[in-house]
């Protein structure tokens, strides 16, 4: 399945002149998440980080989801299939 989001490290950067963060690839702006000052600084700088990391989340799903599939064969009985459901749906709501 190819990617269609920005690939590679993407990095949070707080933007003091305009109280925003934003997600930045190579110096590019991906994102902006503006802090309008209803929620506590540290909840918007979770926030970025959160989206920031989205990429290698991403990734590391699609790893486990591998994985589960093959424990899933080998030990079909064993309980992966909720967890190979949940994993489905959260790369599908990503990759639309």
């Amino acid at each position: 399945m190819e990617n269609k989001h920005t690939a590679g490290q993407w990095k949070p950067e707080y933007n003091r002149v305009i109280s925003s963060f934003n997600i930045l690839k190579d110096g590019y702006i991906i994102a902006t998440i503006n802090d309008d000052s209803t929620k506590e600084f540290e909840e918007v700088e979770a926030n970025a980080k959160l989206i920031a990391a989205a990429p290698e989340l991403l990734e590391a799903l699609k790893d486990c989801l591998f994985g589960l599939n093959i424990a899933n064969k080998e030990n079909p009985n064993k309980g992966f299939k909720k967890s190979i459901v949940a994993a489905e749906a959260a790369i599908k709501a990503a990759t639309l």
